[in-house]
């Protein structure tokens, strides 16, 4: 089953890469860096690193790998859907009740840009914050995400 999810998933990318002509693969990218991440936790600069190394893999450079998540942050609902709709066909899904989580993430960076602004973090910190909201089925399974700037409530 986890074979048949992977090539949903490499579908998914496939048909993303086809539409936007894209010449690096939108599949192996996120997939070294996953594995690396698994293996390693680190930077991107550093799991980039690993891949070459460890992996003994010569591509993606760093540049590939900012224009990827550019690219998969634009197309997120198209790969969510596939993802979602994949899934039930492999385990059912219990929608009777949903389940909403938030939480934020903290950069050490000297001043809010982009998402990352300042906002109440539950952890008191002085640092710009990115909010992000799960919604999950009654079994606890991620349904989507969504990402919200740091001032936002």
């Amino acid at each position: 089953m986890l074979t048949q999810n992977i090539l949903q998933s490499q579908k998914a990318c496939k048909n993303i890469q086809k539409k936007t002509r894209t010449k690096y693969d939108l599949y192996n990218i996120p997939a070294l860096l996953i594995y690396a991440r698994i293996l390693s936790p680190a930077s991107k600069q550093s799991s980039l690193t690993y891949i070459k190394d460890m992996l003994g893999v010569k591509e993606p450079g760093l540049h590939d790998i900012y224009r990827l998540l550019s690219l998969l942050a634009q197309h997120k609902e198209a790969l969510v859907s596939a993802a979602y709709h994949h899934s039930t066909k492999v385990r059912p899904r219990d929608t009777r009740i949903l389940y909403y989580d938030c939480t934020n993430f903290y950069f050490e960076i000297e001043a809010a840009e982009d998402m990352k602004q300042y906002g109440v973090s539950k952890e008191h910190r002085p640092n710009p914050i990115i909010q992000m909201g799960l919604f999950m089925d009654a079994n606890g399974l991620p349904l989507s995400f969504t990402l919200f700037d740091g001032k936002s409530e």
